[in-house]
């Protein structure tokens, strides 16, 4: 019994989104996200593609009264984009989710996903 739990309670926290912070930066990768630009529209200087990157911000109690914002989700993208040494983020769709991810314990959550550039 005591393993069936201790398994179940493992599935269910590996579950949860857990978002790497600000705090989750390395000193050269903190200097990139704070050069990295949510680029809104079209790239016309030459890049390539670093990665594509997603951010999703949660709320994980049924309280929610602090709302969601896409800025809490573009925190995510560009923290994810500096790991991968990116100088923008470019084509970025951000959606917002009443439904209950069970899954990811989020009772509402806001996706952001983007392409992570670097200018050649």
């Amino acid at each position: 019994m005591r393993i069936t739990i201790l398994v179940v309670l493992v599935f269910i926290l590996a579950g949860c989104v857990s978002n790497p912070g600000v705090d989750s930066l390395s000193p050269s990768e903190l200097e990139t996200y704070n050069r990295i630009k949510i680029i809104d529209g079209d790239v016309t200087a030459p890049h390539t593609v670093v990665a594509k990157v997603k951010g999703k911000e949660c709320h994980t109690t049924v309280d929610q009264s602090r709302a969601l914002t896409t800025g809490d989700a573009l925190t995510v993208l560009k923290v994810k984009g500096a790991k991968q040494g990116a100088d923008a983020i470019i084509n970025i769709t951000c959606e917002r989710d009443m439904t209950t991810d069970w899954r990811n314990d989020c009772w509402s959550s806001m996706l952001c996903v983007g392409t992570a550039i670097k200018f050649n």
